[in-house]
């Protein structure tokens, strides 16, 4: 990224919101895995919530990947406090929490990235308004 860019630390830090988001979804589907086993689910729906995991490994790779860029230094998940995570394994809760954390923070999560992503991309790919003829975005790119 372009050091001088006035932009870097802002798309930067909401790449770093979402990557921390993302790190946070893993543990939801871990424990979303093992509430499917406490509650005697069939295979194939811990396979599908796995998958879902492996998913969010790689959506926190990327949006770490991308807030290092634009902040210009290494970051990445740390320990996250997951106590009390399987207080209650209840269908209830289990069900309650998969709509919740699943379905809404996983559409609002994805509505974000898309957003920071376009952000980012006409920042770094609109002609410059000091030379209508060059493009932003770096050579490496």
């Amino acid at each position: 990224m372009p050091a001088n860019n006035p932009h870097n630390e802002e798309i930067g830090r909401q790449w770093l919101k979402l990557a921390e988001a993302e790190h946070a979804s893993i543990a939801s589907f871990a424990r979303f895995t093992l509430q499917l086993m406490a509650l005697g689910s069939p295979s194939e729906l811990l396979l599908a919530s796995k998958k879902a995991g492996i998913d969010e490994i790689n959506h926190a790779k990327h949006a770490y990947t991308f807030a290092s860029a634009f902040l210009g230094s290494n970051y990445g998940p740390g320990p996250l406090d997951v106590k009390g995570a399987l207080d209650d394994v209840s269908i209830e809760y289990t069900v309650r929490s998969l709509i919740q954390e699943g379905c809404i923070v996983e559409t609002i999560s994805s509505i974000e990235a898309h957003i920071a992503a376009h952000y980012a991309c006409l920042l770094y790919t609109s002609p410059s308004p000091r030379d209508a003829t060059l493009s932003r975005m770096p050579s490496s790119a």
